[in-house]
């Protein structure tokens, strides 16, 4: 067998069917840095604003796959791979945590896109 794939397999794996994805891509975290002068101080400012629509952050918590189980609170390294059952593209944005990952859509579209997700642990 494959060394990759026997490795892949003696780690946890899950299949979550039908998730709706409303999130959008379009959605940006602006970063926005301003500099304030009074007569007795100087101040830098900093702030992180998100424009655009919404993107949706999703906790492997929330989750039940396809025999019924709810995923753990938890994973180690998660990998999330998103398996399209509609035309609409989805895509995972930015890196899983051990606790969520964030989804959204790339076309702006009104409708959901509705897919799979296959996670799996990757471990230490």
């Amino acid at each position: 067998m494959n060394s990759t794939l026997a490795y892949l397999r003696g780690r946890r794996l899950w299949v979550v069917e039908n998730v709706s994805v409303w999130g959008k891509l379009s959605a940006f975290a602006g970063n926005f840095l301003l500099t304030e002068e009074t007569s007795s101080s100087k101040r830098l400012l900093f702030w992180q604003v998100m424009l655009g629509g919404d993107r949706q952050q999703i906790n492997f918590a929330d989750l039940v796959d396809i025999n019924g189980n709810a995923l753990p609170d938890e994973i180690s390294r998660p990998k999330v791979v998103v398996m399209p059952k509609t035309d609409v593209d989805v895509i995972v944005v930015g890196r899983e945590s051990n606790r969520s990952f964030t989804i959204a859509k790339t076309d702006e579209t009104s409708s959901s896109g509705l897919v799979d997700l296959m996670i799996f642990e990757v471990g230490v």
